[in-house]
């Protein structure tokens, strides 16, 4: 399948939290490691895939999911 991870979450609310988060493929890009202890597992591809996920006032605060880009420019992994 697909990985999915969060970019940012931000526009945060009292009582509620934040109520917009992006989201990426896991194969996005490498990300610069602070740490230096070990090398990633994942195989990057700079995949473009992108969604927003945004909980409106005027949707009383429910979820929706937005596909901003659906393309995966890569295989998805194998099962295990």
């Amino acid at each position: 399948g697909f990985g999915v991870l969060k970019l940012r979450s931000n526009n945060y609310t009292k009582d509620f939290g934040p109520t917009r988060i992006d989201l990426a493929c896991t194969r996005n890009k490498v990300q610069p490691s602070e740490a230096h202890l070990r090398q990633t597992s994942t195989k990057k591809a700079d995949c473009t895939f992108r969604a927003t996920a945004k909980a409106l006032s005027i949707n009383q605060r429910r979820w929706t999911l937005i596909i901003d880009d659906p393309v995966h420019n890569h295989e998805a992994a194998p099962d295990n």
